[in-house]
């Protein structure tokens, strides 16, 4: 049996979307966005990017990786509540963000 994902838009609720990272300020963004998004994006960043200059710097700042593993329209519902039943805002659809999906972790180990 096969596992198919499906990813949607965190801004229109669209299919097809991909997952994308912006910078600003020292810190990192991850969203999800559909091709027409990400261009509209890319078009409103272009002046700002054209004028500004890559950094090296290699501070803390730097983003690292904090994946939440794929799981079922189930377990993300059963996150979603548990969240808002602990006080956390969480939107109704797109990514899990990875702070409540690891508290809501620690709350699971904390049970058993």
């Amino acid at each position: 049996m096969a596992t198919r994902y499906i990813v949607v838009s965190d801004l229109s609720g669209e299919y097809e979307a991909e997952s994308v990272r912006v910078g600003f300020d020292g810190t990192w963004y991850e969203l999800d966005a559909t091709e027409s998004e990400r261009v509209e994006l890319e078009k409103t960043l272009r002046p700002y990017l054209q004028v500004g200059r890559k950094s090296t710097s290699t501070s803390s700042r730097t983003p690292t990786a904090r994946v939440v593993p794929p799981m079922r329209h189930r377990e993300r519902a059963a996150i979603r509540e548990w969240a808002r039943g602990q006080g956390f805002t969480i939107a109704d659809r797109g990514r899990i963000p990875y702070r409540i999906w690891r508290a809501y972790q620690e709350a699971a180990v904390t049970v058993q």
